[in-house]
């Protein structure tokens, strides 16, 4: 190559001697290939996130190609000039995917829905039914809404932190449906603080928030069977 360099993050290659012959045109078109770069992965967005390149694209089209493509796993693919033109990613990048509504971030490794953990307007809850008697709550459900469907007796027990460590500010929310009683029982070590006048039992149709205010307590906030 002429006597540039390539930058980091995008390796984009710069810095070429003044005067330099070959900094653009065939047969590796440095500085146009730095352009359509840019163009491609600045504010960037894809059309989906594929295992294969489709086969009638338009010049512009941009995908995602995932970690199973044969040749190109994971490199971000551009049609340019009736051809394809692959960038290989760095660990970090974000990248819009059109199809799906939501960003894709490269961990190394593979591409996936960024995570953006809170803040902002909160997402829907996801609704889980749970149609055992006697299940053990999981930080994996934390801002779940879980509905229990048993019409027998069932218990949820709360497992200490050092078994089943939850999110920090974690809640649940939850729902008996079932005809018969639903009881929140305390693992070892753990503190459920019922609501004025409740107790840990939820009978049919109760709903409430199970909120982690510290490791191993957590408050209910809702409906609950008098004590």
């Amino acid at each position: 190559m002429p006597g540039g360099r390539t930058l980091p993050n995008l390796a984009l290659q710069a810095f070429f001697d003044l005067g330099e012959d070959g900094w653009d045109g065939p047969p590796d078109d440095f500085m146009s290939t730095n352009l359509l770069k840019l163009s491609v992965l600045v504010q960037a967005t894809v059309i989906d996130k594929v295992a294969a390149e489709p086969g009638s694209p338009a010049d512009g089209d941009t995908y995602i190609l995932d970690e199973t493509h044969g040749t190109h796993p994971n490199e971000i693919a551009v049609y340019d000039v009736d051809a394809w033109k692959y960038f290989e990613p760095f660990e970090g990048w974000l990248i819009f995917n059109q199809t799906e509504d939501y960003y894709e971030k490269f961990d190394g490794a593979v591409w996936a829905e960024l995570e953006t953990g809170g803040g902002g307007a909160a997402g829907p809850s996801t609704v889980v039914e749970v149609s055992d008697t006697d299940t053990n709550l999981l930080a994996s459900q934390a801002s779940q809404y879980i509905r229990f469907t048993a019409a027998t007796a069932k218990t949820l027990t709360v497992q200490p932190d050092a078994t089943e460590a939850m999110p920090a500010n974690g809640e649940w929310h939850i729902r008996n449906v079932g005809a018969a009683d639903l009881t929140l029982v305390e693992g070892s070590g753990v503190t459920l603080n019922p609501p004025a006048g409740g107790t840990l039992v939820l009978s049919a149709g109760c709903t409430v928030t199970l909120k982690r205010a510290a490791e191993d307590e957590f408050d209910i906030l809702g409906q609950t069977v008098a004590a």
